[in-house]
This record gives structure tokens, sequence and C-alpha cells, in this order.
């Protein structure tokens, strides 16, 4: 059979299969074996590469690769890019970029080693023992030593510098064990003192010399040298001296890893509308904070991510100033009244989620029952405990021969967001027969003639609690005056144990649970009727991928991840992607 197929002679002598020269046979056919020769051997060959192809395709992954650049844009030009005395959005940003401290926050709330290399707890929770990594460099090629981070903490506790974050180090003291070891020493046990070490820090070598006005005149702190994923690489100044870009290049010796996205610039902006112009024009990649609205109109044609901000919205009750609030019957109707989904839809434009307690649902899942928005029932509430309207359409009760009416002050700053929230309220609360008289301040004069002072009936309001919380300055009974921050001068024997027991629980889902108690206690006294948690928007382009939204304790936390974010792939083996 093989002989007549390849026509040769019955004398031939067979070829050894290694001897066999496929193309020389294929010559010899006749033409129609030819065709029907070349046909069978496309066929052939083609499956034998559709075969290897998806054999190839089964065991190929896609991972991320070094390379690509984005521009984000934001609004304000930087001042004090340091940790140390940052208070701008700006600074903050890029001193979140620049810098890193001895441990850097994860997504779901727990803390990373960063600068730190291990650490220890005594006993009685009192001493917290850092040794430092190895392999902590900054910018210039110095390590990381111990007196950089004694000297930043000495630098944040400095009365002169005035540091945001001077009240957080009261009470603790420093001690340098050797080169990379470092003692913290609490007055008392604090649960969640590491994220205190968080801070950025800065090199001693670079600071050491300058007195606290030159500290303050520096030009490093306009080009700052930190340990950070990214590090200076190019500023553009206009004719003034001002910064109009900043060129950010990726750390190669950052502690965590190179990361992945080359460059970054940062390009400011004297308003939102500039920067919400430019971004329409495609002269920037990605934006953040921007209008709730906005965000809705252009998420159409951009991704957008929305980040759960760590922070409450609420009104708070001051039952020192109005003695209306009293009442336990005016606060549940006031609580029932308000429309908490409509503020969400219309203010925030959706990115938002209702609260029901102190803590943001992006911290925790709240599982307190949220109370429907019913009017007509908070209007029932009042007239069983022997409320009446009056000619007024206003609620009127007698108490001990004298007429009480349902009117109050509702005070809030003068920024378009909370005014209009406050119309909302305002509305709600007139609508079940309260007459309510909105003041707004600004924010400056809010703080200090309003608050401080604690001159306020109702006060709507915004506290940022953090991804992991201490509600102790908040709603304990001792924090009612001021610097203290219970602003609703909330007072409860049960509360004030539970806050003092969060204080001193060190895994951080036992102490979220003891929270969930004390949301339920307030929840009986209601002395805040609590409205919402937002979102941070965040306008991105698809190409930049990894970027995964959680909760943010400020605007600048949503580069805590950035050296993980990625923009260029590459296909290779699984055996090869781990």
């Amino acid at each position: 059979m093989l002989r007549k197929r390849f026509n040769l002679p019955l004398t031939h002598t067979l070829p050894d299969a290694d001897a066999l020269d496929i193309p020389s046979i294929a010559r010899e056919l006749p033409t129609t074996q030819k065709k029907v020769f070349r046909f069978f051997f496309v066929i052939f060959c083609t499956t034998l590469l559709l075969i290897v192809l998806g054999i190839n395709k089964k065991f190929l992954v896609e991972i991320p690769t070094y390379g690509g650049s984005f521009t984000e844009g934001v609004v304000g030009r930087p001042g004090f890019i340091n940790p140390v005395i940052a208070l701008s959005r700006t600074d903050a940003d890029l001193a979140q970029l620049i810098y890193s401290g001895l441990f850097r926050p994860l997504p779901d709330g727990s803390l990373a080693l960063d600068l730190a290399s291990k650490y220890t707890v005594s006993d009685d929770g009192i001493t917290y023992t850092v040794t430092l990594s190895d392999n902590a460099y900054f910018h210039d090629g110095a390590p990381v030593t111990a007196d950089d981070v004694i000297f930043t903490i000495g630098k944040i506790k400095d009365p002169l510098l005035k540091s945001p974050l001077r009240a957080s180090w009261d009470g603790v003291a420093i001690e340098k064990i050797d080169d990379k070891t470092i003692a913290f020493t609490l007055a008392q046990a604090y649960a969640i003192f590491l994220e205190n070490l968080t801070v950025g820090i800065v090199p001693k070598h670079i600071w050491e010399n300058f007195t606290a006005e030159d500290f303050m005149n520096s030009t490093y702190n306009g080009s700052p040298i930190g340990s950070g994923p990214y590090k200076i690489k190019n500023i553009k100044r206009n004719r003034s001296g001002a910064a109009e870009y900043y060129d950010l290049a990726a750390f190669k010796d950052f502690i965590l890893g190179e990361p992945y996205i080359d460059t970054v610039r940062v390009v400011f902006f004297p308003d939102e509308e500039s920067l919400l112009r430019a971004h329409e024009n495609g002269d920037i990649d990605t934006v953040g904070g921007i209008p709730p609205l906005w965000a809705s109109a252009e998420s159409r044609k951009k991704l957008t991510n929305s980040f759960p901000l760590a922070r409450i919205f609420a009104v708070f009750l001051n039952q020192n100033e109005a003695q209306i609030f009293t009442h336990t019957e005016v606060r549940e109707a006031l609580e029932k009244a308000v429309d908490r989904q409509k503020i969400i839809a219309e203010v925030l434009g959706g990115y938002g989620h209702e609260i029901k307690g102190p803590i943001p649902n992006g911290i925790i899942e709240n599982d307190l029952l949220m109370t429907p928005v019913d009017k007509e029932g908070a209007k029932q509430i009042l007239i069983d405990r022997g409320w009446k309207l009056n000619e007024n359409g206003v609620f009127e009760k007698e108490t001990k021969g004298k007429k009480e009416a349902l009117a109050f002050s509702l005070s809030t700053a003068n920024v378009p967001e909370l005014k209009k929230v406050a119309e909302m309220v305002k509305k709600d609360w007139e609508d079940i027969g309260a007459r309510v008289e909105l003041i707004t301040f600004d924010a400056g004069d809010l703080n200090q003639e309003v608050i401080r002072p604690r001159k306020y009936h109702a006060l709507l309001f915004g506290e940022v609690v953090g991804r992991n919380p201490d509600l102790y300055a908040f709603w304990h009974s001792s924090q009612r005056l001021d610097p203290g921050l219970n602003v609703a001068q909330y007072a409860n024997i049960t509360a004030d144990k539970l806050l003092e027991k969060t204080r001193n629980i060190e895994d951080r889902m036992e102490r979220l649970l003891a929270y969930k108690e004390l949301g339920a206690e307030m929840e009986k006294d209601i002395p805040a009727i609590f409205l919402y948690s937002p979102h941070y928007i965040y306008i991105q382009p698809k190409t930049i991928q990894n970027i995964i939204p959680f909760s943010l304790t400020n605007n600048a936390d949503r580069f805590i991840t950035i050296h993980t974010w990625f923009i260029r792939t590459d296909t290779v083996w699984k055996i090869f992607a781990d």
C-alpha cells in the first residue's frame, strides 16, 4: 500500500522514517495527489497550531508590568508638602505620595508594616517597641534610622510649629534603643496607637539645622525628600515661581516594592471650575473629590470610583441650649420625619449611605434598622404625647402651666452641600409642625463662635471618625466642653463605659462590635439625628487598573495603594506569575 501511494518501484527499499524527506516526496507525487497531500498537510499544521495556541492560552495569565503614566488634577497649589505641618488637601495628597510611615493602612482597615519590619507591645499595652527595616531608604539614598523617627515626632510635638497632629502625641515618650529600634511609651493604654505611626517620616539629615521659623519657610517644603512610593522628578513653575505641576517618578527602592506606574503628574488649578473644564478637555486623566451631580453626568463617559468616607453627618441636638429637645417624643418625631434617601439622591447624587448611628457603613455593616421616613407617624407621636397644632400650624404643649412651642434654630456652615441639606431637613421638620430658623456661618466663625462655646440649638455638622475609629472624644460625657468634640452634650453612663472599654481593645473587629453596642444604646437616647456618610468620588480612565475603593479617612488616603495600581500588562505562563 505504501509503495503504491508514493509510486515507488516494488523492488525499492523503504527508507527509514528518519530519512523520509516529505517535501521531496511531495514533489514526486502526481498533480492530483499533490493537491490532496497539500490539503491534508495544511489541515494538520493548522490543527497542530490551534492545539498549541489553546494549550498556551490555557496556561497564560495577564499580570501587571512596569510603565505608563497619568495626570491628576487638584485644586490649590502646594505650600507645605511635609507630614509634620501639611494642612491643605493638595499638601496632604503630595505628602501621601512622597512620604511613608512606620505602618501603612490597608483597605480592610488593618495596618501593614511599612518602614517598620516588626513590633512588640508590652503586656500592659503601654510600651510599643518598633524595629525599622534594613531596606528602608529615603529618596536621596540615606537609610531611615531611629533618629529620623524621633526627630519627626519631636517636630510634631513642637508647640512652635503648631502641627495639626500634635494632640495625638500628647503624653507619648520616645526612646532610642539602637539605630533601628524605637520604644514609644504611653501615659495609658490606647489600643489604636499604631494609627499614629502611619505619619510620614522626614529625614533628620535634611531638616535638623532649621529653627522653627526656618522649618516653616524652608524650600524643602516645596521640594521634599521622603521614602514613599514616588519621588520628585521635575517641578514646572510659572514666571512668579508658583508651581504649575509636579512630575513624580516611581521610587525603585520603595520598601513595599517599586510602583508599576512610572510617572504621575500632579497639576494644580485655582478653582474647581477650571479643574473640571481641564478634565472635560482631556488635559488631565484623573480627578477626585468632584461634585456628585457632575460625577453622575461624567460617569457616562469615564470610570467613576466611589470611596466611602470615614465620616458622618448628623444634626446634633443641644439639650442644654434648647429645652425642647429634652422631650423624648420630640427627638423621636424629628428622627422619623427626615427623608435621608432624598438628601442622598438630590444633594449627593446617590454617592452616600444613610446612617443610623455614629459609625459609617463603610467601616462596619450596621445592623441597626433605619427609621423609615413617616411624617404622619411623626405627627402622631407628638399628638399621642399631648402636643397640639396652633393656628400657625406649629405644635405646642402646655407643661406646668406654660406653653412650649416646637421651635428651635438649626445652625450649619455656609457651604453649598450643607446649606442644601439643612434646607431639606428644615422643610421635613416644618412639614410635621415645627418652626425652624436656619442660621449659616462661615466655617471659621462656626467653629469659634458657635461650636466651641456650644451656642446652638441644633447643629448640622460632620465628624471625621477615621477608618479605625476612636469615638471617645465625640461621645464621652467628659468631652462635652471644648476642646472635647461631644457637640451633642451627650451623657450616658453605659455609653461612657463602652467608650472607655473600646480604647483598650486591641482586636479591631472586637472593638467595632463594641461600637455596635454603643450604637444600640444611643438609638434609645437619640442625642443626634444621624443622616448620612458621604463618598469620595474619583474619576479615572479605564486604563488605570487595580484602584480598589475602600473607606478613606481623608482625601489623600486614595493614594495608599498607588504602588499596586498599573496601566500596562503582560501575559506569562501561570508558573512564572507567582
